[in-house]
């Protein structure tokens, strides 16, 4: 942990400046694939609240539905466990060397989740409430389009058990405007 801790301190205080031509930009709207505990899609949006010379902060949400588990994956012949997973995101995002190619993405905020059937990471089918914190990787693929992965986890408290950690994976493809 404090390994991870420290490379992160050296990554934000690594990070060059906005280079002189760079074009700001405010909104963003965009999708991602998103699995763990079960597979399905997202869709999110956000705008830029704040910049400084060597970070953007961007108030952003998603809304996601994990619709696919392992049985419909892979059927091995017994009955599928999700019915389905719907979660809201609402956070903020926090770019490290905004204006160049390739950055440093963290996010932090708070997580609603509602999962039914036997939703397999967490104890019970229910509604959880928490906070979330992730990281990612952020490549520029042209002007205006950005991808890349993020790997985040959840700390909830649902309504049948008790606190509950789930790790999450999501691959984004934003549009900026």
């Amino acid at each position: 942990m404090g390994r991870a801790i420290l490379l992160l301190a050296l990554l934000a205080a690594g990070c060059r400046t906005r280079p002189p031509d760079w074009q700001p930009w405010q909104t963003a709207f965009g999708g991602s694939f998103s699995a763990i505990p079960h597979v399905g899609v997202a869709a999110e949006g956000g705008a830029v609240i704040h910049r400084t010379e060597r970070f953007d902060y961007v108030a952003e949400g998603e809304v996601t539905y994990q619709f696919l588990d392992d049985a419909d994956l892979a059927s091995d012949g017994s009955p599928g466990k999700l019915d389905a997973w719907w979660q809201l995101r609402a956070g903020i995002k926090q770019i490290f060397s905004p204006g160049h190619k390739r950055h440093l993405v963290v996010r932090y905020g708070a997580v609603f989740f509602h999962a039914t059937g036997t939703p397999g990471l967490v104890d019970a089918a229910g509604s959880y409430f928490g906070i979330y914190g992730g990281i990612g990787f952020e490549t520029d693929l042209n002007e205006r389009w950005t991808a890349g992965p993020e790997l985040r986890v959840l700390i909830v408290d649902g309504d049948a058990s008790g606190v509950e950690i789930v790790p999450q994976f999501a691959w984004h493809l934003v549009r900026r405007f």
